[in-house]
């Protein structure tokens, strides 16, 4: 994160310690879907891009374990209930792994700015695109060394207006907003009487 002008000297002595910290801790053979790690660019390469690779790890885990739910309701008995909570988690996540692939071509100029974020899409197409979010960032953040990570995209948003954040700032953000619209699914699917399986972090961190 860059440093806010003016903190408390505890608040940067927190700060700083955090950074200092393993983020780490459970390293490969956490991969459900078999996930390859997200490897880091350089052997000098700072606890950023530790941090992000593993932050990555967590969100892929997330999005494949929520996918595999709703695959596994598919084609089964269900009540007008269940029908209506799972479309809506369906509008929902493919909204949250097309902004994925947008904020990614926003990083690269690539043809993914123009990608619809909300319309509705069937189970197979989900699948492309949860292959896609994983592969391409993957791909991106495996290119450039972590001075990169400060460096300045330039991009316009869904109404036309330009705006400027560093890479760092996009990541958090793409993972805050995976992270925000993941527990809304859980809610709309618990809502609809089905029990989703459990997706904090913490729990990812406990796998074998």
């Amino acid at each position: 994160w860059a440093p806010i002008r003016g903190a408390a000297p505890e608040t940067r002595r927190m700060r700083a310690a955090f950074r200092r910290s393993p983020t780490a801790r459970a390293e490969e053979n956490r991969d459900q879907a078999s996930m390859s790690e997200l490897p880091v660019t350089s052997s000098d390469a700072g606890p950023l891009w530790h941090h992000f690779s593993e932050r990555f790890r967590y969100d892929w885990w997330a999005n494949e374990t929520l996918w595999a739910f709703l695959q596994q309701q598919h084609g089964a008995r269900r009540t007008p209930a269940h029908e209506a909570g799972l479309r809506k988690a369906c509008h929902l996540f493919g909204h949250l792994l097309a902004t994925e692939l947008l904020w990614l071509g926003r990083v690269e100029r690539s043809q993914d700015v123009a990608l619809p974020v909300w319309r509705a899409r069937e189970l197979s197409e989900l699948r492309t695109l949860l292959g896609r979010t994983r592969s391409e960032w993957k791909a991106l953040l495996d290119s450039l060394p972590p001075p990169d990570a400060s460096r300045a995209v330039a991009y316009r948003n869904t109404m036309g207006q330009a705006y400027e954040n560093t890479l760092e700032q996009i990541i958090a953000h793409v993972l805050n907003h995976s992270t925000h619209h993941r527990a809304q699914i859980l809610a709309i699917l618990r809502d609809a009487g089905l029990e989703p399986p459990g997706l904090d972090y913490i729990v990812y961190l406990r796998l074998p």
